[in-house]
């Protein structure tokens, strides 16, 4: 290993070292950043110094983390999962660039040792937003999701979730992912009921029959939807019904497709946090807020006010807040342990 710029610390960067010799990461390693941005896996920026082609020295980065195994509760299967996707869009569109993690001697594309789970890939330089008013990168942003959402269309997988991020899940999904959907190819949740009113205007401007289901949360039988989704159909239907359009891709969703669909109970698979009160009322006064912690696997925190944001006042924001302390002590904990430890005399 090379000199260290001085505000490195030495038991992290041999750390690093050792974890890019395991890659099989070629050159000498020069130096490293941490990057204190996200709120999940502990990250840092590797540099090592490569050979350019010319004989000149250049800095090639790289990307390591350590995996959160209390919010990734199966890191071994996140990462098989990975793998499958990422070498699928590589064989798909070879010149396109494309995440890359990189393997270890005997093929994973992670670490397992006594200080956690590991992996490394190539480092993208890159813009993170944490909000952003430019309409220019949300539709940039859009499109590439698109894309990436088109590469996967002929993946191989029978079915899939599809969840919304303002989301908490504190159930268990499994019981969604074993429903029988009964030749439906979609399963999905309406926001409606006793005291909900939208639904009937949704079905008007709309011209539909059938709830007008919320999009967020979403089981879908990938070998029929292939079938039935085209992206003719899609754009045809935008460009026609542009001006009735208040959440398009929902809107979208439910003309197109919402014979298609499974109501589920929202109340247990996307309970809408805002309508507290109304779910109160609907069951007579049975899903109290303990019927919700036992019951109910997905909260959703719908609306323009999310419970990262400072002035988020919904309750439930307390129980989002929560289980990211909950998340961030987990990652961080052994550290600073070990950082505060005071050596014998």
């Amino acid at each position: 290993m090379t000199s260290m710029p001085m505000d490195m610390n030495p038991e992290i960067a041999r750390k690093l070292k050792e974890i890019g010799d395991a890659f099989c990461i070629q050159g000498p390693f020069f130096s490293y950043e941490e990057i204190k941005m996200g709120n999940v896996n502990h990250t840092y920026k590797v540099n090592y110094i490569v050979d350019d082609g010319t004989g000149m020295a250049k800095i090639k980065s790289y990307l390591v983390q350590r995996v959160n195994t209390y919010a990734f509760q199966h890191p071994v299967e996140l990462m098989q999962n990975i793998d499958r996707v990422t070498e699928h869009i590589r064989r798909e569109r070879p010149k396109n660039q494309s995440l890359h993690f990189h393997h270890t001697e005997d093929r994973k594309n992670y670490l397992m040792d006594d200080d956690g789970f590991w992996r490394l890939s190539n480092y993208v330089p890159s813009v993170t937003y944490d909000s952003c008013d430019d309409l220019d990168v949300v539709r940039s942003a859009g499109e590439a999701f698109g894309d990436f959402q088109m590469m996967l269309s002929d993946f191989d997988a029978e079915q899939l979730y599809y969840l919304d991020p303002d989301m908490l899940i504190i159930n268990p999904l499994r019981p969604l992912w074993e429903l029988n959907l009964y030749g439906k190819t979609f399963a999905a949740a309406a926001h409606t009921g006793l005291t909900e009113m939208a639904n009937g205007i949704n079905q008007v401007r709309l011209d539909t029959e059938h709830e007008y289901f919320n999009s967020g949360v979403m089981l879908i039988d990938l070998n029929a939807a292939r079938k039935l989704v085209t992206a003719e159909n899609v754009f045809a239907s935008v460009k026609e019904n542009e001006r009735n359009l208040i959440l398009p891709d929902q809107d979208v969703f439910n003309m197109l497709y919402g014979k298609q669909t499974m109501p589920i109970d929202d109340v247990i698979w996307n309970y809408d946090v805002r309508n507290y009160a109304k779910y109160l009322i609907r069951s007579t006064g049975k899903h109290d807020l303990n019927w919700v912690m036992q019951n109910t696997a997905v909260l959703h925190f719908c609306g323009k006010n999310k419970p990262w944001h400072e002035d988020y006042k919904n309750p439930f924001g307390m129980l989002y807040l929560h289980y990211r302390n909950l998340t961030m002590r987990k990652q961080y904990g052994a550290v600073l342990v070990c950082r505060t430890q005071v050596p014998r005399a």
